[in-house]
């Protein structure tokens, strides 16, 4: 298991956040700081009370060494799954699952939202990488985490631009 932990900084209140999240137009300039070829939201609940957020990404797998697409193929399908608790107190809470069709990887953790600053979110995410693949898995627990950090990078980016609009 290979853990990564990582914080995005949102300016805009914290109660926005889960509504920004669950929002179409937000995960497609996500969708698209990421490359993905295709995607898909769905939404179970309100981003104002608990929720579930399920997202799947197409995306080509030509970054990758060749001895991993030949397990997954030229193309990635990476579903994420968030499932948000009911506002409660100063933070809101999720829990989210990543997984690569085809991929001997997943990636399980939380997620805290909570107001840094007036105006600004803390968007803390503790992440655990784990392949099922035999002998190789550390290997591939460490080569995913930069993956998985440069994701968030471009989702802290997008989210910046779309709440500056």
């Amino acid at each position: 298991m290979h853990t990564v932990d990582f914080s995005l900084r949102y300016p805009t209140d914290p109660a926005h956040v889960p509504g920004m999240l669950a929002d179409a137009d937000f995960q497609a300039a996500v969708a698209r700081a990421t490359s993905a070829e295709s995607f898909d939201i769905s939404s179970d609940g309100s981003p104002d009370a608990a929720f579930t957020l399920t997202i799947v990404r197409v995306m080509a797998a030509d970054g990758l060494p060749a001895a991993a697409r030949s397990l997954v193929g030229d193309r990635l399908t990476v579903r994420q799954t968030e499932k948000f608790a009911a506002p409660a107190g100063p933070e809101r809470r999720a829990a989210i699952t990543v997984t690569v069709d085809k991929a001997p990887v997943m990636v399980q953790g939380t997620e805290t939202l909570r107001r840094q600053t007036s105006g600004v979110t803390e968007h803390l995410l503790h992440l655990a990488v784990t392949s099922s693949m035999p002998f190789f898995g550390s290997t591939i627990e460490q080569a995913a985490a930069p993956v998985i950090t440069r994701a968030l990078e471009l989702q802290e980016s997008a989210a910046r631009d779309w709440l500056a609009r």
